[in-house]
């Protein structure tokens, strides 16, 4: 009976463990940082910013554009890097020559999404408009 009792015990005690264990990494898994400070291409110029409400009423960039001075193959590699070493899942798929799309989730289950897209224009020689999306996508 003691053995019993002991062995309940300790099984409480570790399904409470990995209970806590299990929330402490959802909420260790914050949204990436460049979500609300974006990464801006050295030497950026004409800068605009338009914000827009997560639904808890935080604010975050939904909308930035700027002149880079470079060609759109290097401002793409700037973020490319820069994103996936925040966490960002680059949609490799969706790239183009003048684009690349990427997403984040808090986890596999959470159906809301958040997104983060990059889009040039080239409109001189080594100069590029440079315009980045960012969106949450409730239930994606």
């Amino acid at each position: 009976m003691r053995l019993r009792r002991m062995l309940l015990v300790s099984a409480g005690v570790l399904g409470i463990g990995l209970l806590v264990g299990l929330a402490v990494l959802r909420l260790g898994r914050h949204l990436p940082d460049s979500f609300h400070n974006p990464p801006i291409f050295p030497g950026a110029v004409a800068l605009t910013r338009v914000e827009a409400d997560l639904p808890d009423g935080t604010r975050f960039p939904h909308k930035i554009s700027f002149r880079a001075p470079a060609e759109p193959a290097a401002v793409l590699a700037f973020y490319h890097a820069a994103l996936q070493q925040d966490g960002w899942l680059i949609q490799e798929q969706r790239a183009t020559p003048a684009a690349f799309f990427a997403n984040w989730h808090y986890d596999n289950k959470s159906p809301d999404m958040y997104a983060y897209t990059v889009f040039t224009e080239v409109v001189g020689p080594n100069q590029t408009v440079v315009t980045l999306l960012l969106e949450y996508l409730p239930g994606m």
